[in-house]
């Protein structure tokens, strides 16, 4: 599942593509043929030792020269997307609340040859997610990938969630992926491309025992995505 979503930050058209000028909305198309054979990390493919960063800048997969956000970005999904990430070339920042965490997985990823710095933020607070873009920034001078991957799930059964619960995954889920989306689009639309990733799950589609208000904020995720993508295709920022 995070090649697939790393894929999506490496396949995309830009949005003046096809895809945009349908409004930007829609799942975003593969350069590779269908049936390729192609797959993440590329030096598999040539030979290549696995985990090395991509250098060919000619190649599909190559993120050489670019710079990832990723949220949530020290375990888990996040983790792959950004090792994923990192393997086409990409360099990235890793955003988590938990300092010494970041610093576990950006020392593990940089000892695979991955450049990768950790922040410790909260991105349900929107000065904590701004400053996480501007970290960026000042690191590397840019921001072509964001992915919003951080999230919290209370597996309850409704009756049982208290409102601190219901605060919380909506300060993440929801709350989190806005205040960082809307910090990253300000460098991308100055420099009109960008590519914005955000994570939601099946419970946006179809309901989830004991995980009712997690599948109501990712639904929510789902519904930001498409009206972001309609509002940012014209800036050159393609959100999916």
């Amino acid at each position: 599942r995070a090649q697939e979503h790393a894929r999506a930050a490496i396949h995309g058209e830009r949005p003046d593509s096809r895809v945009a000028r349908r409004g930007g909305v829609g799942l975003l198309r593969s350069t590779v043929a269908p049936g390729s054979g192609a797959q993440l990390p590329e030096q598999q493919q040539r030979g290549g030792a696995p985990g090395a960063p991509v250098t060919d800048a000619h190649s599909p997969f190559s993120l050489e020269g670019q710079v990832a956000l990723v949220t949530g970005g020290s375990q888990g999904i996040g983790l792959g997307i950004a090792e994923s990430l990192g393997a086409a070339g990409a360099r990235l920042l890793l955003v988590n609340r938990r300092k010494a965490k970041g610093e576990e997985a950006a020392s593990a990823l940089a000892a695979r040859g991955i450049t990768a710095l950790p922040f410790a933020a909260d991105v349900s607070r929107q000065a904590e997610a701004e400053a996480a873009v501007a970290r960026a920034l000042r690191e590397w001078g840019r921001l072509d990938i964001l992915v919003n991957n951080a999230a919290v799930l209370t597996r309850k059964l409704a009756q049982e969630m208290t409102e601190a619960d219901l605060e919380l995954e909506l300060a993440i889920n929801v709350k989190g992926v806005f205040f960082c989306a809307v910090a990253a689009s300000r460098p991308m639309m100055s420099r009109r491309r960008g590519k914005i990733i955000n994570l939601a799950s099946v419970g946006a589609l179809i309901g989830l025992p004991e995980r009712a208000f997690y599948s109501a904020t990712k639904a929510a995720v789902a519904q930001l995505t498409r009206s972001l993508a309609l509002e940012w295709a014209p800036h050159g920022i393609n959100v999916n």
